[in-house]
């Protein structure tokens, strides 16, 4: 029943979450794939995001990159992520992998950076990379980052829908 209900609720969440994108006109930022975790020092607040989606497990750590003038937040619901405040980004790291390796299927972390409206990097997005005969080559996990308002970014995690489909056709079939 809980788990019904949270499915229910995330489901309710992102459907609003992209209501509200699509209304307020505001354009997304970019990610790209950052293999290289040397350049990033200073501190952070880490955003651990944990949430399922039908049969999906979806896990996302979000290092937000303190000391520039946004906030990132999740788009969601309390309870599907927590944040832990001034840590120091090498520190931060070790805990989103950690995190991040709890998923099943794990195989490893990929980096991501986030760039603000001004072409800066805001933060690290951390995503679990996932053993190749499980999902194929492809990621299962779509965030979409916006700014709602002057000093926020506002994220939306969820999963991308014909992965989930490929699932319930490979959970059919056995």
């Amino acid at each position: 029943m809980v788990t019904k209900m949270r499915t229910l609720i995330t489901t309710i969440l992102s459907v609003s979450a992209l209501l509200v994108v699509s209304c307020a006109g505001s354009s997304n930022l970019r990610t790209e794939i950052f293999p290289q975790t040397g350049s990033i020092e200073g501190k952070c607040d880490l955003i651990l995001y944990n949430a399922h989606e039908d049969e999906l497990q979806i896990k996302i750590a979000i290092l937000d990159i303190s000391g520039d003038e946004f906030t990132i937040e999740p788009f969601a619901a309390k309870f599907n992520y927590r944040i832990i405040r001034g840590l120091d980004v090498d520190e931060a790291l070790v805990l989103a992998e950690d995190h991040l390796s709890k998923a099943d299927f794990y195989d490893g972390m990929e980096l991501r950076r986030v760039f603000g409206p001004g072409g800066n990097v805001v933060a690290i997005e951390g995503r679990p990379v996932y053993e190749p005969f499980i999902y194929g080559p492809l990621d299962i996990t779509d965030t979409t980052y916006y700014v709602p308002e002057q000093g926020l970014i506002k994220v939306i995690v969820r999963a991308i829908p014909l992965k989930r489909m490929g699932l319930r056709d490979m959970q059919q079939t056995q």
